[in-house]
């Protein structure tokens, strides 16, 4: 399902927004528990919303650490991150269910 949903979503919003990263975490701990008892099926993905420029200057330690979102100081880009979030979600969507 990872392959087939990153192609759709490769070809809806571009080979260049689309990467496929290792883990660092779950990222939702809960997460497993709604998709093992019984056995779904199912793909976790994340959408970005920090400015490039932001976690560029902090990877080289010319700015501020990005922080994670459970903190008060996480910055994000609301607009565009959660216009791609829908956007994802949407084709994924489309791409799963059976249309009739």
């Amino acid at each position: 399902m990872v392959r087939r949903l990153k192609q759709v979503w490769q070809s809806g919003i571009g080979e260049h927004r689309v990467s496929a990263l290792e883990a660092e975490g779950m990222g939702a701990e809960d997460f497993p528990f709604f998709t093992t008892d019984p056995e779904i099926t199912s793909v976790y993905f994340s959408v970005g919303g920090t400015d490039a420029d932001y976690i560029t200057a902090a990877r080289n330690g010319t700015g501020p650490a990005v922080h994670s979102h459970h903190r008060p100081i996480f910055k994000i880009e609301p607009q565009p991150a959660v216009t791609a979030g829908i956007e994802a979600t949407v084709m994924a969507l489309l791409d799963l269910m059976p249309s009739e």
